[in-house]
């Protein structure tokens, strides 16, 4: 199974989309946004559908999940029901999202949430991380494609990560876990 660990800030929104979002509706003053730009969610569902792969959420838009795998009530305004909507419209949708890990001693990154989900999947073949933060652990070097917050997916993260899931670097991209 090809997994992809999803983001949202930063991947699926951008800094870019956000200055087009305030000029487009004549916006003056801060606002808070938390929309999702049509045109990273087309480039999302290219490698989607270029390497078969499935979406895990593994952005902090993830609260309002179970873990057995079943959505919560969650209300309309919560940011994982905007999550799930748009990649509906968009005929995507995620099959899970990692653990939360806290503890108030230890400062837990989004690498080890992911090195949690995937010891309890074993049969994830294949990986990646699309996110704009570096905080990876392990994985950084070989399966985070890094957007940044300015401009968020781009065409070139599209073709690496594809890189990673089709494993066409000729280097294994699933280090043991």
């Amino acid at each position: 199974m090809k997994i992809i660990f999803l983001d949202v800030d930063g991947v699926l929104n951008s800094i870019d989309d956000l200055m087009e979002y305030r000029e487009k509706n004549n916006i003056k003053g801060s606002i808070l946004y938390d929309d999702i730009a049509d045109k990273r969610v087309e480039l999302l569902k290219q490698i989607v559908e270029n390497s078969n792969a499935k979406i895990v959420i593994s952005s902090s838009w993830r609260m309002g999940w179970l873990r057995n795998g079943k959505p919560k009530e969650y209300h309309k305004e919560s940011l994982l029901y905007k999550l799930h909507t748009k990649l509906k419209e968009f005929g995507l949708s995620f099959i899970d999202v990692t653990p939360y890990l806290w503890d108030e001693n230890i400062r837990y990154r989004r690498g080890d949430e992911i090195k949690s989900w995937l010891d309890s999947h074993p049969d994830v073949t294949h990986f990646v991380i699309l996110d704009d933060e570096n905080d990876m652990n392990e994985f950084t070097q070989t399966n985070l494609v890094q957007t940044t917050y300015q401009h968020g997916l781009l065409q070139e993260h599209v073709d690496k990560a594809l890189q990673i899931l089709n494993n066409h670097s000729g280097q294994p991209m699933l280090q043991s876990h």
